[in-house]
C-alpha cells in the first residue's frame, strides 16, 4: 500500500478552489477522490503516466501533416497565477509521483504551487486526453482526403486540391520552430513554381496557408520570420498585448476590433481625463498599418462601440470614435490589457489624436493619469475578471 504525503504547498487559491469544485461536479464529493486526480493532474504535467508515449506518437504524424504539435495543445491562460493570492494545500499524493513532479517543475521559472495550479488548471481543461483529441482532430481531415485521393479507380474527387497539397509539402520541408521568408520562398519556387522564381501574389499566399497550417506567428521584431507562439510570446514587448504587436494581416475579425479597443483605451488612460477620440484615418493608418480598407475599418469601429466605454460618432466630417476609461469601461480583462499596455513602452497610437472638444484636448499631468488607472483598476478587479474567493468565502 502507497503511504501518500501531503503536498504542502502554497497553491494560488482562485485555481484550487475551481479543481475542487470540479472534482465535485464529477464525482459528487471531493473526499476519496480530491488527492487522486491531483496526483493524476501532476503525473500528465510530469509525462510519468502511461499516454505519454502516444501523444508522442501522435506528435509525429501532426508533424508529418506540416503542423505544430504545440499550437494544438493549451493556450497559456490569461490569469496571473503567479500574483494571486495563495493557500496552503495538504492533499496527500505518492511521494514518487510528487519528486517527479518537482523535477519537471524544476525547468520553469515558477514556484512549485504556481506551476501545480498550471497542471490542474490543465487537467480540469481535459488534459492530455483533450490534447490528443485536438491533434487527431486537426489531422484526421488530411488523413481521409489522402486515403480518399489513392481511389481513382471510383471516380472519386474528394481529394486535397493541388494547393493543399503542395502547402502540405512546402509545411513539412520548413522548419518545425520557425522558417524565414527566404526560406518560404526558396520551397515555394520549387515546390509551386517547378524551381522558377515564385511570384509575391503566390509566395504571399502560400506564406498565409503555410503560418495558418503550422499555426505560427510571426516573429515581434522581425517581420521575415515566423515561429511558435510560446517563442514569439517571450520575444514580445513586455506589457504589449498580442493582438497590438502581431501583423494586421494574420488578425481574424474579433482580434482587429480588440486591437482597437485596446490601443485607444491606452491613449485615453494617459490622457489628462481619461478621455480621447479618433477618426476613422487615424484608426485606419495607425492602428490597422492601413492593411484594412476603408469600408472593412468603418465597420470594426461599429463593433467596438458595442463595448461599453466606447461611442461611435458620425455627426463631424469623418466618423469617429470616442473613449471614456474613468466611467465607461466594464470589461475586466480589457481594462487589465489596457493598464498593461498603457505601462508599456510601445504604443501603436503615437501623435495625438483629432479632437473637437476641449475637455478631451486637457493636458496629462501624473495625478490625472493615477486617476484614470484608479478606474481601469476598479473595473479590473470589479467588472468582469474573476475574482480571489476571500477565507470566509472558501469557509462556506
Amino acid at each position: 500500500m502507497i503511504d501518500r504525503k501531503p503536498l504542502d504547498w502554497r497553491v494560488p487559491a482562485a485555481e484550487w478552489e475551481k479543481f475542487r469544485q470540479h472534482v465535485e461536479s464529477e464525482f459528487g464529493r471531493v473526499e476519496g477522490y480530491l488527492g487522486r486526480e491531483a496526483e493524476l493532474a501532476m503525473r500528465e504535467y510530469a509525462d510519468a503516466d502511461r499516454f505519454e508515449p502516444v501523444e508522442k506518437q501522435v506528435d509525429r504524424l501532426v508533424q508529418a501533416a506540416g503542423r505544430t504539435p504545440s499550437e494544438l495543445g493549451f493556450k497559456e491562460k490569461t490569469s496571473d497565477l503567479d500574483a494571486s493570492e495563495t493557500s496552503r494545500v495538504q492533499v496527500r499524493v505518492d511521494p514518487q509521483i510528487k519528486d517527479e513532479f518537482k523535477r519537471a517543475a524544476e525547468d520553469g521559472e515558477n514556484a512549485l504551487g504556481v506551476t501545480f495550479a498550471r497542471a490542474i488548471q490543465q487537467y480540469r481543461d481535459g488534459g492530455r486526453a483533450q490534447r490528443l483529441e485536438n491533434k487527431l482532430d486537426r489531422v484526421l481531415d488530411d488523413c481521409e482526403s489522402l486515403l480518399s485521393e489513392l481511389d481513382e479507380s471510383e471516380g472519386g474527387s474528394s481529394g486535397l486540391s493541388a494547393k493543399e497539397r503542395r502547402t502540405m509539402i512546402i509545411s513539412n520541408r520548413l522548419g518545425k520552430t520557425g522558417f524565414t521568408r527566404s526560406e518560404l520562398e526558396a520551397e515555394v519556387s520549387d515546390v509551386a513554381a517547378h524551381s522558377g522564381q515564385a511570384s509575391e501574389p503566390t509566395i504571399e499566399d502560400y506564406l498565409k496557408r503555410v503560418v495558418d497550417r503550422k499555426g505560427f506567428v510571426e516573429h515581434p521584431n522581425n517581420p521575415d520570420v515566423w515561429m511558435q507562439p510560446e517563442a514569439a510570446e517571450s520575444l514580445a514587448p513586455e506589457g504589449v498585448p498580442t493582438v497590438c504587436w502581431r501583423n494586421v494581416d494574420y488578425l481574424d475579425r474579433a482580434e482587429r476590433v480588440r486591437r482597437i479597443k485596446i490601443a485607444l483605451g491606452r491613449k485615453a488612460a494617459t490622457s489628462g481625463t481619461g478621455r480621447t477620440r479618433a477618426t476613422s484615418t487615424k484608426i485606419r493608418e495607425d492602428i490597422l498599418d492601413e492593411k484594412v480598407s476603408r469600408a472593412s475599418t468603418l465597420e470594426l469601429m461599429n463593433e467596438v462601440a458595442l463595448e461599453d466605454g466606447y461611442s461611435f460618432d458620425d455627426s463631424g466630417q469623418a466618423a469617429t470614435i470616442c473613449v471614456d476609461v474613468a466611467d465607461g469601461i466594464t470589461d475586466g480583462y480589457l481594462a487589465e490589457d489596457i493598464i498593461d499596455y498603457a505601462q508599456s513602452d510601445t504604443g501603436l497610437v503615437t501623435g495625438p489624436t483629432e479632437t473637437t472638444v476641449s475637455d478631451f484636448a486637457e493636458p496629462a499631468t501624473p495625478d490625472s493619469v493615477d486617476s484614470q488607472m484608479d478606474a481601469l483598476e476598479a473595473a479590473r478587479t470589479d467588472g468582469g475578471r474573476p475574482r480571489d474567493m476571500t477565507p470566509q468565502e472558501r469557509d462556506q
